[in-house]
């Protein structure tokens, strides 16, 4: 932030020190300081209040022994200038010029005058209107006074200027640049103030308290008051001076600004565009940092110069681009001034950026909307130019599909035109692959309406099979059945569904791409999973998987997260992820979750598993298909549990199964209990009235009946033996 200055005032700061004029401005101040202590505490001991003490003769006094002081330091200050001449020439020069110190005594100046006067106006007993007028009139004037020399202040802090240069900067922040209409948006003092009131009362509160309940002694309200409101208000003016000296910062140097602290001149830029864009337009070329031509410089910096020049160059294109976007954003929109403003910014950088970037979005959209395709065609050419090199892939990629929706009706112009055009040149399977694309992007949008009639079409093109390319029509064949399915799944028409995924089941798959396989298996899982058929779900989602990662789609972690989810509701104790195709994906960011939701169904900890549910909202419960499952999913491990926890028992009682099953409520223990005694996994009878679960007699397991059975035949073997050995002996 500091400019670079080099001039005889630095060399004399550097070969004069200040120390004896500051000793005698401390002994000057302490001396008097303790005068006015001594008064008060004389105030004190004679229990007169401070304005009795205040007499025309301890004023006299004092007046008298403070002029006998600066007496003494303007003497000395003579001795040494006669004494060391050139040492004391360049420390007067020094110090009533340059020192930081010595500004802000010399601002004060005005001040303790303004208190002085004031003061004596106050014990004057005569209250005319005079008087009235004069006592308002210099109240204002002592505001206005501190308020100006907060802004000088910092000036003469951050840059080191003297009072006067500080002073005449301000006025050129406030008149020339603009910077009033900013000022008078910082509302951080008022805040700061009725923080600071409210501090005091709430310490009224304690004092009004106290002095209820305490007999010691009395404690007066407005003393808690004016204690509290103090003691707040002063650590809270570091963050008024703090803000102040930002805004100082922002108007004089914004580009050095913006590259240490990017964030905060973001928004400070963005909110002055929005608030105040009259005032961003006219000053913006005075916006920048420019060294004055006055100041003349010694040293190389042509480093440091090159990135000055590349700064004021970026907050030239970002000013002229938020001035374009607020010409859109007025009522009514400048269209044409806007595209002219939006081509300033492209004409402004030197090479591909961001902001030219979104400046040709922007115009291609204007162009779109006022009707100049060809124009449009051309711009949207060189917007694809920058998705190579100057903005990232996701950023690319945004912004391309941003403009495609936006103009839809266009685009499928071009799809209905390159259609006919094809279908008249009889170039059948570019027509093809294009109905597909068409089909895809009415998927994509859900106009289901015309994705029909165009599936209709492509399933007319398939159905006349020549027996010379039956292997290429079963691959189209497949390609409309994977986009009649994906139609069917949204619309979850599962009746059509069946039927379409049967047909595709049957259809050889031929050369097909594997993401078509991918589709038609995944949709198929998905069928699977709406009829409750876990293990056949488990098993397409498998195949979907393999065939989206033998294709590098990367729908298969998508597909990699319905199998987790059909395995755990199949509840099959195989890990998915013991297999090698999903086992390179179990420690993957999207995966990672499913991992550990799959650890916990696998050992039946049910508390585990609803915490990784709970944590991992974003990334599991986004998916609208798993959402919709994952109450079949709780409800299936906390049946695993519940067999488990009631195995060894033979009477329980219901509420304590609820504890167990993380406090589920008893209603939702009832439920699951009866769940299983319909399913006949366990034999047992439920009373609601005393909360216990009675456990019956449970029949024979089918494995220790046929061990039954093995040992009565063997007995039987054993017998028959017996007697034939006996008989031919």
């Amino acid at each position: 932030m500091n400019r670079v200055k080099l001039s005889l005032r630095e060399s004399d700061e550097k070969k004069y020190q200040d120390w004896p004029f500051a000793i005698l401005f401390i002994v000057n101040f302490g001396v008097i300081f303790v005068l006015m202590a001594s008064l008060g505490v004389n105030a004190v001991k004679s229990n007169n209040n401070l304005r009795d003490s205040l007499s025309d003769n301890n004023m006299k006094n004092l007046a008298g022994v403070a002029s006998a002081m600066a007496t003494l330091a303007m003497t000395v200050a003579v001795m040494m200038t006669k004494m060391i001449p050139s040492y004391a020439r360049g420390m007067i020069i020094f110090v009533l010029w340059s020192n930081f110190g010595v500004a802000i005594t010399f601002a004060g100046i005005g001040i303790a005058i303004g208190d002085y006067i004031l003061l004596a106006m106050n014990r004057r007993k005569s209250r005319g209107a005079a008087a009235c007028i004069a006592e308002c009139l210099l109240s204002f004037l002592e505001s206005i006074i501190k308020y100006f020399n907060r802004w000088a202040y910092i000036y003469v802090g951050i840059y080191g200027y003297s009072f006067m240069q500080a002073g005449s900067s301000v006025s050129q922040l406030f008149l020339q640049r603009g910077f009033t209409a900013l000022v008078n948006d910082d509302l951080v003092r008022i805040v700061i103030r009725l923080t600071a009131i409210g501090v005091g009362l709430i310490c009224a509160g304690v004092g009004a308290v106290v002095a209820e309940l305490s007999e010691a002694f009395t404690f007066e309200s407005s003393t808690s008051f004016v204690v509290g409101f103090s003691v707040a208000l002063t650590p809270l003016a570091v963050i008024s001076s703090s803000v102040a000296t930002i805004f100082v910062c922002f108007a004089e140097d914004p580009a050095p600004f913006q590259r240490s602290h990017p964030e905060l001149y973001a928004a400070l830029a963005q909110g002055w565009h929005s608030l105040h864009p009259e005032c961003i337009i006219s000053v913006a070329p005075q916006y920048l940092f420019i060294m004055s031509d006055e100041e003349e410089y010694d040293f190389d910096y042509s480093d440091e110069d090159e990135d000055m020049e590349d700064a004021e160059a970026a907050v030239q294109i970002e000013n002229a681009y938020y001035s374009a976007k607020q010409l859109l954003e007025g009522e009514p929109p400048r269209r044409e001034e806007a595209l002219g403003a939006l081509a300033q910014v492209l004409e402004l950088q030197n090479e591909q950026t961001d902001w030219g970037f979104k400046a040709l979005k922007r115009i291609v959209k204007l162009l779109f909307e006022l009707q100049r395709h060809d124009e449009a065609m051309r711009r949207y050419e060189e917007l694809l130019g920058y998705t190579k090199t100057a903005v990232t892939r996701n950023v690319g990629e945004k912004g391309i599909n941003s403009i495609l929706d936006f103009n839809w009706e266009i685009l499928q112009r071009f799809y209905e035109t390159t259609l006919e055009t094809l279908k008249e040149a009889r170039n059948e399977r570019l027509w093809f692959k294009t109905s597909v694309k068409l089909g895809n992007l009415l998927y994509e949008i859900g106009d289901f309406s015309r994705l029909t009639k165009i599936i209709k079409e492509l399933l007319a093109s398939c159905s006349d099979e020549d027996a010379d390319d039956g292997v290429r029509k079963n691959s189209q064949l497949l390609e409309v059945y994977a986009l009649q399915i994906q139609m069917y799944t949204a619309q979850k028409d599962n009746k059509k569904l069946v039927s379409i995924y049967e047909k595709a089941l049957r259809t050889k798959s031929g050369v097909a791409h594997p993401k078509i396989i991918g589709v038609i298996h995944e949709c198929g899982g998905k069928m699977y999973m709406m009829q409750r058929e876990w293990d056949k779900a488990r098993s397409d989602f498998f195949s979907g998987f393999k065939s989206y990662d033998e294709a590098g789609e990367p729908r298969r972690l998508q597909c990699l997260k319905y199998l987790v989810l059909a395995n755990m509701l199949s509840e099959s104790q195989v890990n998915v992820f013991d297999s090698q195709e999903a086992k390179p994906y179990e420690n993957d960011k999207e995966i990672v979750a499913m991992t550990k939701l799959t650890d916990a169904f696998l050992h039946d900890e049910i508390k585990t598993f609803e915490q990784v549910l709970n944590r991992n909202q974003e990334t599991i419960m986004d998916d609208p298909f798993i959402k919709h499952y994952i109450d079949s999913l709780l409800r299936t491990i906390r049946s695993k549990v519940l067999l488990k926890i009631i195995k060894p028992y033979r009477r329980m009682d219901t509420q304590y199964i609820a504890r167990e099953l993380n406090g589920i409520p008893l209603s939702e223990v009832e439920s699951l209990l009866s769940a299983l005694v319909l399913d006949k996994k366990i034999e047992a009878r439920i009373d609601q009235v005393h909360h216990t679960l009675v456990l019956l007699d449970r029949k024979p397991e089918k494995f220790q009946t046929s061990i039954q059975g093995w040992c009565d035949a063997l007995y039987k073997f054993h017998s028959l033996t017996m007697d034939r050995i006996g008989t031919g002996m």
